[in-house]
């Protein structure tokens, strides 16, 4: 429970820095909080407890006690790639920063 209560102030910290600030870059950076807290809401909806990675069958056991007993990637996946996405889309919004800044002789 106290898990889900530091996720969801991470996520009104994000949401309060980028909705008040003024400067651009600290809205950026408010907006990548804001949405590295929803990356790990995501992957703790697919934590179970007393659960393996799904990476590691080290062949003992049969097939279908390790499936019972792995944790879920797909949230794992999706979450990597939205990871690469924001990245991207922080680097470009940082070079539109900068040449805005640049073209107002600011």
């Amino acid at each position: 429970m106290q898990g889900i209560m530091l996720l969801c102030l991470l996520l009104a910290i994000g949401l309060y820095i980028a909705a008040v600030s003024k400067n651009i870059i600290k809205k950026l950076i408010g907006l990548n909080v804001f949405v590295d807290g929803i990356h790990l809401i995501v992957v703790s909806i697919g934590y179970a407890k007393n659960s393996i990675p799904p990476i590691f069958f080290n062949g003992s056991g049969t097939l279908t006690t390790f499936v019972a007993k792995a944790v879920d990637p797909l949230p794992q996946a999706m979450i990597l790639t939205s990871i690469v996405i924001d990245t991207a889309t922080t680097a470009l919004a940082l070079i539109l920063i900068y040449a805005l800044k640049w073209k107002r002789g600011a």
